[in-house]
């Protein structure tokens, strides 16, 4: 009997690996849930640190920025939330969702810690920011996605073909969240959900330069974009 349990045991602990359960995957309100809490604990977070140093508050430039990216943010979440019986957001645009909350998350943790760095309260910005051009589309097109036509060039506007594209999260910027265009350039297209982003070329193992994309910034689903091919 005990041999028998434990076999069952180990099936079902197989059955599981192989296919992990859905719920997995974080839904809309489990992410709009966690950003706000975040955003609660930075709010504190905000609150203690500016009563020690001057650059965290309201009239300083920096505490300017942050404390308006913060009520910003709560605000942007819960209206992205309301759209999700509308539109069904893409795992994508839910994994940058999850993205910006830990750029909130990083916060918290150096606030705590008394020490800031410059870089920690920029992504804290760039979140923010991430979450506005979301919802500019969202309110506009009724979409999480815009299809992004691009043309690779060179410095004097030339067409190069076969670049390869990539693009990643602008506050991910590592070769674990790059994503690859489907074709080769030029042109090629890709969907890719409002938001932040870096988008560059490579061609024969070169790089060309890196530049910020704010897509959905104008709340069109569809856009055309000329970036840079290596040199």
């Amino acid at each position: 009997m005990k041999n028998y349990i434990k076999y069952i045991t180990l099936l079902l602990i197989i059955v599981f690996w192989l296919f992990p359960c859905a719920s997995e995957e974080l839904t809309i309100y489990q992410i709009e849930k966690q950003m706000n809490v975040a955003l609660e604990e930075m709010d504190n977070a905000l609150q203690r640190i500016s009563e020690e140093y001057y650059e965290f508050r309201a009239e300083h430039p920096m505490g300017k920025a942050l404390w308006s990216a913060l009520e910003k943010s709560k605000e942007n979440i819960n209206l992205i939330l309301s759209y999700s019986s509308e539109i069904s957001y893409s795992e994508l645009f839910l994994s940058t969702l999850e993205y910006d909350t830990e750029a909130f998350r990083r916060f918290i943790q150096f606030a705590n810690t008394g020490r800031i760095p410059l870089s920690i309260s920029s992504a804290v910005l760039d979140a923010s920011l991430d979450l506005e051009l979301k919802l500019r589309l969202i309110q506009k097109s009724q979409t999480d996605r815009v299809n992004v036509e691009v043309n690779t060039i060179n410095e004097q506007g030339e067409d190069i073909d076969n670049c390869i594209v990539w693009y990643t999260p602008f506050i991910k910027d590592d070769e674990q969240h790059k994503i690859r265009f489907d074709r080769f350039s030029t042109p090629t297209n890709d969907s890719i959900p409002a938001g932040k982003w870096l988008i560059w070329t490579e061609k024969d193992g070169r790089l060309g330069p890196k530049a910020p994309f704010l897509c959905g910034y104008d709340g069109c689903s569809e856009r055309e974009i000329d970036i840079l091919s290596p040199e």
